[in-house]
């Protein structure tokens, strides 16, 4: 079993641990966020193993946050500046609601055949955006050219480091390439499938995160997939 090389720049990283140090002396804890990608050949022999962080909480994530926080409701009319609203996947920008994201399932956790929510992956390569919403292209489910069938994304997996005071929690999915040719991936989300306002009346998916990778990831036909999410938090002493 091979080793999963961090490829992380070594200036960046050095900013998020003296960031994280920081968080420690303060007080003031600073979550972290990582990738993992792995890409197997038709004979399940892994050909392409790399660990970064994942750099892109989107303006979506950050008025989750707050509105959750602060249990306000979502306010403005535009998904901008000054504006605490949610802009799902198909454009549209919801606010005036009850709550932010109130949500009765893991909001990540996606059924085989779905590419709405959860952990999907596409082929663009536009640069990450602070305002965007949605994949650059999307790889839909299936068997087509162009396609990957998207496996069930598993619960999250929750571990507790004594040591280090820390939580992480693993969301792993598998996407299988029965396409009959090589799929490029470029680009890694991670999109939520909310409820939001009262009663639970309204379903949206929205995205939270965009990572587009230093390099294209070519999946082989009949090769497969695994991408593992890592959200962890460590606790002051």
């Amino acid at each position: 079993m091979m080793n999963i090389p961090y490829v992380e720049d070594s200036k960046r990283e050095e900013k998020y641990r003296e960031m994280e140090r920081l968080g420690q002396e303060l007080k003031v804890p600073v979550p972290g966020a990582f990738l993992q990608i792995e890409v197997f050949d038709g004979q399940a022999n892994r050909i392409h193993a790399h660990r970064q962080r994942s750099h892109s909480w989107n303006r979506n994530a950050y008025n989750w946050f707050f509105t959750m926080a602060t249990t306000t409701k979502v306010l403005g009319s535009s998904f901008s500046d000054g504006n605490l609203t949610a802009r799902t996947t198909n454009g549209e920008v919801r606010s005036g609601d009850f709550n932010m994201f109130s949500y009765d399932v893991p909001a990540y956790l996606a059924s085989a055949g779905i590419s709405n929510y959860g952990i999907v992956v596409g082929s663009g390569s536009e640069v990450e955006d602070f305002n965007g919403y949605k994949l650059s292209s999307l790889i839909a489910n299936g068997t087509g050219a162009g396609q990957l069938t998207y496996q069930i994304g598993g619960s999250p997996s929750v571990t507790w480091d004594a040591p280090s005071l820390t939580f992480s929690a693993n969301w792993v999915r598998y996407f299988n390439n029965n396409s009959g040719g090589d799929i490029s991936i470029n680009e890694v989300g991670l999109v939520g499938h909310f409820h939001i306002a009262f009663a639970y009346t309204s379903t949206l998916y929205v995205l939270v995160s965009r990572d587009v990778l230093a390099s294209t990831l070519n999946v082989p036909d009949t090769g497969q997939l695994k991408v593992t999410y890592t959200i962890n938090m460590t606790y002051p002493e």
